[in-house]
């Protein structure tokens, strides 16, 4: 009995680990510049189907870089959504949406989350 039970619970959780999105995030390449110098870098996605919310973490070289500010948000970025503290000054971004009408969203690959 406990192994049909723990055979159909390993069964459940990998059908709904497959029915998870798995979107791909690009951080622009090849950027140079100069002590003091401002950049900017677009993030993109590729395989962004059905996804109603998510969370991931951008980790930096805090002593080379600094983080400024957000911008060229993507529309489908409503509130609720959380980006930044509490660890930005150490370098890891922290990023947090979910749409509140759970309402899966669909994006062409290459379309630009912000930058």
């Amino acid at each position: 009995m406990n192994q049909r039970i723990l055979a159909f619970l390993v069964g459940f959780l990998g059908f709904v680990v497959t029915g998870i999105a798995q979107p791909t995030f690009h951080v622009e390449k090849d950027i140079t510049a100069n002590p003091g110098d401002s950049i900017e870098v677009d993030i993109t996605a590729d395989d962004f189907v059905g996804i109603v919310g998510g969370q991931f973490s951008m980790n930096y070289d805090s002593l080379v870089l600094e983080y400024r500010r957000l911008k060229n948000l993507n529309s489908i970025f409503t509130p609720p959504f959380v980006i930044g503290p509490p660890q930005i000054t150490k370098g890891d971004l922290r990023f947090n949406w979910f749409d509140p009408a759970l309402a899966p969203q669909t994006l062409p690959n290459g379309t630009l989350l912000y930058t």
